[in-house]
């Protein structure tokens, strides 16, 4: 096959898996309605039951109550001046650094700074032709 031939096939095969993703979609509306309802019902009725670590196991299974978390800096001087330094609570910072500040520091100086491995793996984006 020509590059050419290959990229038609790609586009059409892409054309292809976004309409089954489509369809796919359209056909699980219902059920993800139905299982949300379900599980609204489910926790309501564990946590009237139980509280936070309630479950309730049947012959068809276990229903118990999942919980998921986050924590998001609101105010960066408090927390990071005023609380983590004064404490020492570094344990409360994740190790990573910025990937856009280091792209821009890679760019310039044609490697990384001291401690940091940087990765740059190449893919491939199809786009159709514009119309014209």
């Amino acid at each position: 096959m020509t590059l050419e031939e290959l990229i038609a096939k790609y586009v059409a095969l892409r054309d292809k898996k976004a309409a089954i993703e489509k369809r796919q979609k359209e056909e699980l509306v219902p059920l993800v309605s139905a299982m949300n309802k379900i599980e609204g019902v489910l926790l309501q009725s564990l946590q009237e039951l139980g509280g936070e670590e309630a479950s309730m196991k049947t012959a068809h299974g276990t229903a118990y109550i999942k919980y998921a978390t986050s924590a998001k800096i609101q105010d960066w001087e408090a927390f990071f001046t005023d609380y983590v330094l004064p404490n020492q609570a570094f344990d409360m910072l994740n190790k990573a650094c910025n990937k856009t500040a280091v792209a821009e520091f890679v760019e310039t100086h044609k490697q990384p700074p001291p401690g940091v491995e940087w990765n740059r793996v190449a893919t491939i984006g199809i786009n159709r032709p514009r119309p014209k």
